[in-house]
């Protein structure tokens, strides 16, 4: 029936446009249902009504929400009613936005993951969530009227005074770590931000927001044990990738101080690279084959296998992997424990040896098949190219050549080329220096060494270094062993000391074989009758 100016202002309708209207016209439709039913009351109503809160749509299709009084009256001779309606849709959006900021303040105070507390500047609790009660078994109401120093450990409680005294004259303040006495009386590690707000009048206080941090700490004390365990253990310690690389295995990405003690590479040496820079000719590859293995299946293993040091050297690892796991289960590492076990191996080696070789006198009967046993027990386990026995004649005036083995093309070659030459006098070539020096003697570069009486043929077939062991039983040498390698001095240096340690093991052995054979010899040939009791 009839509009005020406010009313045309508000809408955005003329007021020409507003008198062709009802009241269904500005409100939206889903609203309509709600409007009939409030209009089916006024019947019996009296003077004022409350209609409650309604949305309204206005000329450009806002909708806004309007808090509605009725009251009745005459006008024009007609009953009618005066409608006033008051905008109040910033209001409600107002209450909106607090009740959710109240709703977030009481997630993060009352329940959330942080323990929020207000403490006056002598460190006196005013104020304390309720999530204390979880974290720390401590309700809000055991705090008042106590300090922070009431639960704080003794050893801490200088340092938490020190940075009250800063937070009295600073805005901010991270705390340090410190220990807090739990309801089981227990010490908890806390981390805290300290926050001046005592000229907030809602406040009036410092607020502390703090985060139980003791599994953090556990964790971070672990995982120091865990690092100086690594670093200081005797053992090498290599951690690699999870992924391969290709059939050489996975990327490298740490190794403790032992490892460059063990291997001679430096960290930066083989991070990035993969563990096969420790292979060499000698590396059983079978072994790497049973490794690959449990790689593929993420099975744990353990291997010994011949490595080789950055200068070249041999020896012996003991080689542990394990995968590793994170939280979720998925493996991200694999790590490996590595053990110099040269010395071990090398003994193992050694009673091996000691057994071959006495296999070798004992199961043959001629001394002539028994050396040639010899040269290729001794040949294998060293992997020797060339290994030659020489023995005095019967005048004790020569060394005579008795057996030998080739193990290399080369070697081979080399006996060929110098078979003529069967007999040494004392004191010539490396055979007999031995016998004139009666001990064991090591001549490098023996392609360059006059002395050396087949250097011709060293030098054609690289045979580059050689090694003679006299050979001794009664402090009489009954023969000499020659040891003939491609390879550097030092595969021949390493066996050295095993060598004279077996000199007068091989040598009794030959002095029994040949006590043996020349008694066969007397038992056969002799004319008289003889015959064997017990």
């Amino acid at each position: 029936l009839d509009v005020n100016i406010a009313a045309i202002e508000h809408y955005g309708y003329s007021k020409e446009e507003f008198l062709k209207l009802t009241l269904q016209d500005i409100r939206p439709s889903q609203e309509i249902p709600k409007l009939i039913k409030a209009h089916a009351t006024i019947k019996n109503q009296d003077k004022n009504i409350y209609f409650s809160v309604f949305t309204h749509k206005k000329k450009n299709g806002a909708l806004i929400q309007m808090e509605i009084n009725g009251h009745i009256l005459d006008f024009n001779n007609r009953k009618c009613m005066l409608v006033v309606c008051q905008d109040i849709t910033k209001r409600i959006e107002q209450e909106e936005q607090i009740s959710q900021s109240e709703q977030r303040f009481k997630a993060l105070v009352q329940e959330g993951g942080d323990m929020i507390s207000i403490i006056d500047t002598d460190g006196k609790y005013s104020y304390t969530s309720p999530t204390t009660t979880a974290i720390l078994g401590i309700t809000p109401e055991q705090f008042q009227g106590n300090t922070i120093f009431d639960f704080i450990h003794p050893e801490d409680i200088e340092k938490a005074s020190n940075y009250m005294q800063r937070i009295a004259k600073e805005k901010k303040v991270i705390v340090e770590p410190f220990r807090l006495k739990d309801g089981n009386n227990e010490w908890r590690w806390i981390e805290t931000v300290l926050t001046n707000m005592t000229d907030n009048p809602s406040i009036r206080g410092i607020v502390a927001n703090s985060r139980d941090i003791t599994k953090q700490k556990e964790e971070e004390q672990q995982l120091r044990l865990l690092s100086s365990a690594v670093t200081n253990t005797k053992d090498s310690v290599v951690i690699t990738e999870v992924e391969l690389i290709d059939y050489s295995g996975p990327k490298i990405i740490y190794v403790n101080d032992a490892f460059t003690k063990m291997t001679g590479y430096d960290a930066a040496e083989v991070i990035g690279k993969t563990i096969k820079i420790l292979h060499g000719p000698n590396t059983d590859h079978e072994e790497l084959k049973k490794l690959s293995q449990a790689i593929e299946k993420w099975e744990s293993c353990e291997i010994t296998i011949a490595n080789y040091k950055k200068n070249g050297e041999e020896f012996w690892n003991n080689f542990k992997i394990s995968p590793v796991a994170d939280e979720k289960g998925t493996y991200t590492h694999w790590i490996a424990i590595q053990r110099d076990v040269t010395e071990q191996k090398q003994k193992e080696l050694e009673k091996e040896l000691l057994g071959k070789i006495s296999l070798n006198f004992s199961s043959e009967k001629n001394l002539l098949d028994s050396s040639k046993l010899l040269c290729q027990t001794i040949c294998e386990y060293g992997l020797f190219d060339l290994v030659e026995l020489w023995m005095p004649n019967i005048e004790n005036t020569k060394l005579q050549l008795i057996a030998n083995n080739a193990a290399s093309t080369n070697a081979t070659t080399f006996s060929e080329s110098t078979k003529e030459v069967r007999t040494f006098k004392l004191g010539e070539g490396l055979p007999g220096t031995v016998w004139n020096k009666k001990k064991t003697l090591l001549w490098k570069e023996i392609n360059k060494n006059d002395d050396f009486f087949r250097k011709e043929a060293a030098e054609k077939t690289a045979l580059k270094n050689a090694a003679g062991f006299p050979l001794i039983h009664n402090n009489n040498i009954v023969g000499v062993l020659l040891i003939t390698t491609q390879k550097e001095s030092n595969h021949l240096n390493k066996h050295i000391k095993l060598f004279e340690q077996l000199k007068e093991f091989i040598g009794s052995e030959i002095n029994q074989k040949k006590l043996e054979n020349d008694l066969g010899y007397l038992y056969d040939t002799i004319p008289d009758i003889l015959c064997v009791t017990d």
